[in-house]
């Protein structure tokens, strides 16, 4: 499965443009512990929306939404992202990987296409993308 980094300047964007592709999709999400151990969040839950807070003054805040219309949600934090990545397989399921300093968030899901997530961007053999803000194009860092 190979991986796409999202750069930090670009979160806020992609987390719009996943919420937007994925409205509604099933997801299951967990929660894996420095020390190996995994906690289910939700499995199957339709997925409402992903957030970026950058209003805090210590700390970021990506939050993930999930919950039918009407009913009650289910919102998980991950407070002090450091890596966001998304990964992909051959048989269309997604991994959204969210590294934070109390361990990783993995958001398993079939919707959407990875290209989409970010507009413009581009499959590189590379694992990282970047966006030279002044032309919006992606590239390779050197």
């Amino acid at each position: 499965m190979q991986a796409q980094e999202i750069e930090p300047k670009l979160w806020r964007e992609f987390c719009e443009n996943f919420s937007a592709l994925n409205r509604g999709s099933m997801m299951s999400v967990e929660q894996v512990g420095f020390n190996g151990r995994k906690d289910e969040i939700a499995r199957d839950i339709p997925f409402e929306k992903m957030t970026l807070d950058t209003t805090d003054a210590c700390n970021d805040i990506i939050s993930i939404t999930l919950g039918e219309s009407g009913q009650r949600s289910l919102t998980h934090q991950v407070i002090e992202p450091i890596h966001v990545r998304v990964k992909q397989n051959g048989d269309g399921q997604k991994v959204l990987q969210v590294e934070a300093e109390s361990g990783m968030t993995l958001i398993h899901f079939h919707s959407g296409r990875v290209p989409e997530l970010v507009p413009n961007m581009k499959h590189y053999k590379g694992d990282r993308i970047a966006m030279d803000r002044d032309d919006r194009r992606f590239s390779i860092p050197s």
